[in-house]
């Protein structure tokens, strides 16, 4: 988890800095986002897309989608590139992993 955690929080801050260097980030909302993401991610059964990676996507991520042009102070690209993290990070897990509900085999 704090690899997850440094690994977020580093890649998201530097992606910050290069597509906007004049702004400075405060707080870690790009890492919950990330968090987010790989949650929704390892839920369901090895091999599938889970449903609920697909409803956070549409939600969550939309919402960023919407409001990235908007002059509010909020880093929705950090948002965005925590989201992509998460699910990136998700996918490299899920490959790693077990199946959560084996087959069973009959004798």
């Amino acid at each position: 988890m704090l690899t997850v955690l440094a690994t977020a929080s580093v890649m998201v801050g530097l992606a910050q800095c290069i597509l906007n260097p004049k702004v400075a980030l405060i707080g870690a909302s790009g890492t919950v986002f990330c968090l987010i993401m790989l949650t929704a991610m390892l839920a369901g059964r090895s091999g599938r897309i889970p449903l609920t990676m697909l409803l956070v996507a549409a939600l969550y991520l939309g919402r960023e989608l919407v409001g990235l042009f908007a002059k509010d102070g909020i880093s929705q690209t950090a948002h965005i590139l925590g989201a992509a993290l998460g699910m990136i990070l998700g996918l490299v897990m899920r490959g790693n992993s077990s199946p959560r509900y084996p087959t069973s085999r009959r004798s």
